[in-house]
């Protein structure tokens, strides 16, 4: 979910760090992102949301509408994930910076780049550490 929503603010992060401010359109990713953690908190998937928010949450019939019938400590939980989901989207925009203007290189040369493309643009993929006791032949 956190994830889910730092991904859809990403456009938004990156107009913020290449451009300085975002545009007019990224209010968009703020509506998506909202709506992924205001859907999260429906269905009980925030660790982070209390028993309470969630109850007046669902009676509020929220999600259905505009999301004006959304209690207070509902708004104030996704306020503090879509924070959280924000420093991830802004964190990785910087993170991948290199490649961030290397695509956007390429695509003013050639107009469209390819998987292929894409691919060699970006840094190879971390190697995660193996989890204690598994092996790869090893089923759980």
């Amino acid at each position: 979910m956190l994830f889910r929503s730092a991904s859809a603010l990403g456009g938004r992060a990156a107009e913020e760090e290449v451009f300085g401010n975002p545009s007019a359109g990224a209010l968009g990713d703020l509506a998506v992102a909202e709506r992924i953690l205001l859907g999260a908190l429906r269905a009980g998937l925030s660790e982070e949301s209390s028993d309470r928010a969630l109850a007046e949450y669902v009676l509020s019939g929220a999600g259905a509408g505009d999301g004006s019938g959304i209690s207070a400590q509902a708004r104030h939980e996704v306020a503090e994930m879509l924070a959280e989901a924000w420093n991830v989207a802004r964190s990785v925009v910087r993170d991948h910076r290199r490649s961030l203007d290397a695509l956007a290189a390429a695509l003013i040369e050639h107009r469209t780049v390819t998987g292929g493309d894409l691919i060699g643009l970006l840094p190879p993929a971390p190697v995660r550490p193996r989890q204690v006791g598994s092996s790869p032949g090893r089923q759980a």
